[in-house]
């Protein structure tokens, strides 16, 4: 350890914070939480015989630290998390990324509230936050029948202002007469039960109005809900009933192959299990189960709400979790009875789908293998192409004008490669000039490696002007340029297009780049665009300042987002008076 870093570490702080590890290159390594930043960083130099091998390489590679003091520890492992997926670092267990988890949110603070399924839902104040689902299709379907017998609210427009649904009995969220605020709140009540997995309430619901029907005569309706009642029972009799009714339990499994790491937990409501969720983990082989452990347990409870009264596992984490912290008692290390057959059962689920995504890996690598060498043969490159990247722009009138940049390594996007690229040089709308700056800045940047081949979304013009660039920094990759209009590939140096086989694996591969760069141009395009809008819709409410302003957009991301927020959720935020400001401009 350097004279310089035993300083630093000594004047750190006793406070909660984040600290991160970096080696002598400047990359960041590893990022962690501390309830004391000096106890904790100081503890990675004194006990370095009793680490793993990949702690003790890490420790080895030290360089320099960086800290972040936070008021709570809490707020330190909210940062933790962020940076951790700001930074990626490689000594990092990781969760992957939750946007591909559907997760249900109810805002209690609305007078109606609504059922809303979102991604990477963030929790405040008032709302209750159900998942995330590894499976949408099923949470999805779950919902649309419970919707039939208890008709919670989906639309976003206002209380008084009924809905298509409400106007045909399928929406009780608006004011529809006396006392339907309060029945409304006995339907998300019956709804957050469901999520809960407590599904007999809603049963007894739905048999009360079959009988109330079948006795009033109204043969009709009892029919139906009898039907829905059916439903709903076979839905929920794949359910396994594992303890007592009241028994709610997270049982968590685990299984490791080499570098690839997957979770199952198990959730039982109710002695039943109601649901499986299966993760994938970035971890590195060497890396103890104690740390996946801890690290899984940390993450994944950060992202939920819904917490049981128990969390079981076989291995021990290496550090206590925050949810032990938060919840003292709540986590149990099962290795016999009944509590040792479910994390048995965990594991095994976790096995089953580490063992499919083994399979797909193989399958989507053989694929890209057999692309990339089409394509070096159709080409005439001088090796396979490991690395290609892919260039698009887009822009409406030369306004708020962007870049993408998708990279496919081995024949698969790489998205953590994927860079995009804000034009600022060309006025009006330009695609070979904004090409031509876009790849100017990408050959400028040394870090990125250099692939092994560039292709360019467009014919011979915008070829041309990025050869240019090319030509003028001295970068001599393969470039070629795919033309949409009949799929024409162009190369330099040729005068006329090459055009590969429709159904060929080299173009195939073409396409699906070319198009994957379009796709993610217009996604930054369109929030390039929506940001500029919402703030130029705020400049006009008198009022609102650059503060206000900046705040109401980290907070809730979009007018809508305004629009939709509680009373409640704008006066914590802004204070009262802004919050009737804002409701009487919005």
């Amino acid at each position: 350890m350097t004279l310089m870093l035993t300083s630093t570490i000594a004047h750190l702080p006793h406070k909660p914070g984040v600290y991160l590890f970096s080696d002598a290159r400047g990359n960041i390594m590893y990022v962690g939480k501390a309830r004391d930043l000096r106890k904790r960083v100081s503890s990675y130099f004194q006990r370095t015989n009793q680490f793993d091998a990949a702690k003790r390489e890490m420790v080895a590679e030290i360089a320099s630290l960086a800290t972040i003091v936070t008021p709570t520890e809490h707020d330190a492992l909210i940062l933790e998390a962020t940076q951790i997926k700001r930074h990626q670092p490689r000594f990092n267990v990781m969760l992957r990324d939750d946007r591909s988890f559907l997760t249900v949110r109810i805002n209690r603070d609305e007078p109606y509230p609504s059922v809303e399924f979102v991604r990477r839902a963030k929790p405040r104040q008032g709302t209750r936050i159900f998942g995330p689902y590894t499976s949408a299709r099923d949470i999805r379907q779950s919902l649309r029948l419970l919707k039939r017998l208890l008709p919670y609210r989906t639309c976003g427009q206002g209380a008084d202002d009924p809905c298509f649904d409400a106007r045909l009995g399928r929406c009780a969220g608006h004011d529809l007469g006396p006392h339907s605020r309060e029945q409304y709140r006995a339907i998300i009540a019956g709804v957050m039960d469901f999520l809960d997995g407590r599904t007999e309430p809603v049963l007894a619901i739905a048999k009360q109005r079959m009988e109330e029907a079948s006795h009033n005569r109204h043969f009709e309706l009892a029919a139906k809900l009898r039907d829905q009642i059916r439903a709903l029972e076979h839905l929920t009799s794949h359910q396994v009933v594992v303890g007592k009714p009241n028994e709610e339990r997270d049982v968590v499994g685990l299984a490791r192959a080499k570098s690839q790491t997957a979770v199952a937990v198990l959730r039982i409501r109710g002695g039943r299990i109601i649901d499986s969720r299966t993760f994938l983990l970035t971890a590195r082989a060497d890396e103890a189960s104690t740390v996946v452990i801890q690290s899984f347990l940390d993450q994944y409870y950060l992202q939920t709400e819904d917490r049981p009264r128990e969390v079981v596992v076989r291995i021990p984490p290496a550090e206590t979790p925050a949810i032990e912290e938060e919840m003292p008692g709540i986590l149990h290390v099962s290795q016999r009875g009944r509590g040792r057959e479910l994390v048995a059962m965990a594991d095994e689920n976790a096995a089953v789908f580490l063992e499919r995504k083994q399979r797909e890996a193989a399958s989507d690598a053989e694929r890209g293998r057999r692309a990339t060498e089409a394509l070096m043969v159709a080409l005439h490159l001088p090796k396979r192409p490991e690395r290609i990247e892919t260039y698009d722009v887009s822009n409406i009138q030369g306004t708020n004008p962007v870049g993408s940049m998708v990279v496919f390594t081995k024949g698969l996007p790489d998205k953590a490669a994927y860079r995009k690229f804000s034009v600022k040089s060309v006025p009006g709308s330009d695609d070979f000039a904004m090409l031509a700056e876009v790849l100017r800045r990408r050959v400028k940047n040394r870090d990125w490696p250099l692939p092994d081949l560039f292709v360019i979304d467009g014919g011979k013009g915008q070829l041309s002007a990025v050869m240019a660039v090319l030509d003028e920094a001295g970068v001599k990759t393969p470039t070629i340029g795919l033309a949409k209009r009949e799929e024409e590939v162009f190369r330099p140096g040729h005068r006329g297009s090459l055009k590969l086989p429709p159904e060929s694996e080299a173009l195939l591969l073409l396409e699906r780049m070319r198009d994957e760069a379009h796709r993610f141009a217009i996604g930054f395009y369109r929030g390039k665009h929506e940001r500029a809008t919402v703030r130029s819709i705020l400049d006009e409410i008198p009022g609102i300042g650059p503060k206000t302003k900046k705040l109401l957009l980290q907070t809730f991301g979009s007018t809508a987002g305004i629009r939709r927020a509680s009373d409640a959720e704008l006066e914590q935020l802004v204070g009262a008076r802004k919050r009737e400001i804002l409701r009487e401009h919005l």
